[in-house]
């Protein structure tokens, strides 16, 4: 059996029920069968009654190995000097992770908390990171304009191509460690030419612009692009930073489901992915009834959607064919 992969990920008392306890439950849930983690949970508060309950899900699997890590006593010196905006200390955790994982080496991998792993992660432990520090999914692009006021913010230079997405990272934990990226992270937050909005993502963004490789959007897939990539013209040269074909096939055999923005699956929606992640709920014991939010409207709302999503998932099929047709040699 293969050594164990780290996986991190980070959270408050807060962050626990539903979302780390289906993160966690995802992950162990879908690992090949020679595949084993050790998760890392940094810890900023997390009880011991949440903790035993994700004992109770990792021991289900008893190959892998969860360590909780308690983050509060490194966070709080830095509360009230590192920006958050609408949210807590918690988020800046993974910039710390040199500090708090010292006895791990080789690769990690970070996911956020509200993340839904749908396949084993040996591949993605596996991807080129062409000397880089980071993998990381590509958000935006410069030159568009949902993304020049982050390079503005951030002063990022010309040559930076792309704005990546922090929920999910490949990490060559040895070179983080290396390049001191700790404290580089920290020094860069404080520099007066830099405006942090998005918290830790935009300084990861700001400090390792050349030091990240982009990755396939399967291992960090937002079902919000689902549409787009039904209905999006296909002569356009990529989206967003991204290639047609990479998201049409993140779209049919996504790796990692990262349930951003404000439309969580814990509560009723219409999210294309949000039947993997009530599933999850159930498997789990949190879920006996319809999930919270529930009305007779939002049903029929969301059965309309289940057509039109098994629409869209036809066409986005007959789309990924004509292309693979088209790039054939």
């Amino acid at each position: 059996m293969s050594a164990p992969l780290p996986i991190v990920f980070c959270s408050d008392a807060n962050g626990v029920t539903p979302q780390l306890e289906v993160a966690l439950w995802s992950l162990l849930h879908h690992a090949g069968p020679g595949t084993r983690y050790h998760v890392y949970v940094l810890s900023n508060g997390v009880t011991e009654p949440q903790r035993e309950r994700l004992r109770a899900i990792a021991g289900e699997t008893p190959r892998h190995a969860l360590t909780f890590v308690e983050a509060a006593d490194t966070l709080k010196p830095w509360e009230g000097r590192l920006p958050c905006f609408s949210w807590t200390i918690t988020a800046w955790t993974r910039c710390f992770m040199e500090t708090l994982l010292p006895d791990v080496t080789g690769r990690l991998v970070y996911l956020d908390i509200d993340t839904y792993v749908c396949r084993d992660l040996t591949p993605l432990f596996e991807t080129d990171l062409r000397g880089k520090t980071l993998g990381a999914v590509c958000e935006s692009r410069r030159g568009e304009r949902t993304a020049a006021d982050k390079f503005e913010r951030l002063n990022m230079p010309p040559e930076a191509y792309g704005y990546f997405n922090s929920g999910i990272l490949l990490v060559d934990f040895d070179r983080f460690r290396a390049l001191h990226t700790q404290q580089r992270l920290l020094d860069f937050t404080q520099r007066p030419d830099i405006h942090i909005y998005a918290v830790d993502q935009d300084a990861l963004n700001g400090l390792l612009w050349d030091d990240t490789t982009f990755i396939h959007p399967r291992w960090n897939w937002s079902d919000g692009w689902f549409m787009r990539a039904a209905n999006q013209p296909l002569r356009a040269t990529d989206w967003r930073g991204l290639a047609p074909k990479d998201v049409l096939e993140a779209a049919l055999d996504p790796g990692i489901i990262h349930f951003s923005g404000p439309h969580k699956p814990w509560v009723c929606n219409h999210r294309p992915e949000g039947w993997r992640y009530a599933e999850a709920m159930r498997a789990l014991g949190l879920l006996n009834g319809p999930l919270p939010g529930t009305t007779l409207g939002k049903r029929i709302q969301n059965a309309l959607y289940v057509l039109l999503h098994a629409q869209a998932r036809l066409r986005i099929r007959l789309r990924l064919a004509k292309l693979r047709k088209e790039t054939r040699p």
